[in-house]
């Protein structure tokens, strides 16, 4: 099988990169997979014997997911399957390559991969060995930078549907070790917000739904958002996004919007983006389409 021709195979340099390997380089990972599902591709990976192994199987046994380990020739575009990944991507099926306690153990982080790829790939088809590898490492995410924790988590949300990845993470108290509290009704939350999300035509907003796993109370919330170190604008955007009192929470649409005029003042004060998304959030269902 050979991969498609794609418009990334004709960017400025890569030519010449591959011809001062001499040839020997393949086209790794993601640009392979995402060619193969007819999505764009942002970045280029490659592989030569110069790095850790002259042996490509070797080297593809090294990767997380069955379907990052596929590799294309650039002279042929010949694709080259070592662990199944084609047939898994096929079937949407997200499998570690190996024992996928071993692959974790190798980065913790591939937790948080794992169910990020589940949200942009899986079609909801939970291995059980995998979630259960995933559930009994994830204390490890403890020792992790906050920083590469919350950019895996922020891609996670941003996925057009992470429901079923973020509803498995509650599942098996997989935040417990990212987050220090999320909101008890999270997942009805967040299940209610991608809804109004699709029905209205919004797309995803990583820090808007984030907001709806997070308590509600502002303080806590941006405690939880200052631990993950996330940027003094990504802070701001989740603080503005949150009642300032959490009873507020118990009649939202009453107390943040009591009319036309409320909505606009809010739009006013925080920026017709966050107003958005507080309608999104919490007011009632049949005051949104007037609010939006």
């Amino acid at each position: 099988m050979k991969l498609p021709s794609a418009d990334w195979t004709e960017r400025r340099g890569l030519a010449a990169l591959i011809a001062a390997l001499d040839g020997k380089a393949r086209f790794v990972g993601g640009a392979v997979r995402d060619t193969l599902l007819g999505i764009p591709v942002k970045d280029v990976d490659i592989a030569t014997p110069l790095a850790f192994s002259d042996d490509w199987q070797e080297d593809a046994a090294r990767r997380d997911f069955t379907i990052n380990a596929l590799s294309a020739d650039p002279a042929t575009m010949e694709i080259h399957d070592y662990f199944g990944g084609l047939e898994n991507l096929e079937q949407r099926r997200i499998r570690f390559i190996g024992s996928a306690a071993e692959r974790i153990a190798e980065d913790h982080l591939r937790i948080m991969r794992y169910f990020r790829f589940l949200a942009r790939f899986g079609l909801h088809d939970l291995d059980a060995d995998a979630f259960q590898a995933c559930v009994d490492a994830a204390p490890k995410l403890e020792r992790l930078s906050r920083e590469r924790v919350a950019d895996e988590l922020l891609k996670l949300l941003a996925t057009n549907d992470p429901r079923f990845a973020v509803g498995k993470m509650l599942e098996g108290r997989i935040f417990e070790h990212i987050i220090a509290g999320t909101d008890k009704l999270a997942g009805p939350i967040l299940d209610r917000l991608v809804r109004r999300e699709q029905v209205h035509g919004i797309p995803p907003g990583a820090i808007r739904r984030l907001v709806a796993l997070l308590p509600k109370a502002a303080e806590q919330a941006e405690t939880i958002a200052k631990s993950l170190k996330l940027s003094k604008k990504q802070q701001r955007a989740l603080g503005e996004r949150l009642p300032a009192q959490p009873e507020e929470m118990t009649q939202p649409t009453a107390i943040l919007f009591r009319g036309e005029n409320d909505i606009r003042a809010l739009a006013y004060r925080t920026g017709v983006d966050a107003a958005r998304d507080i309608a999104l959030l919490f007011a009632d269902d049949d005051a949104l389409t007037d609010l939006l």
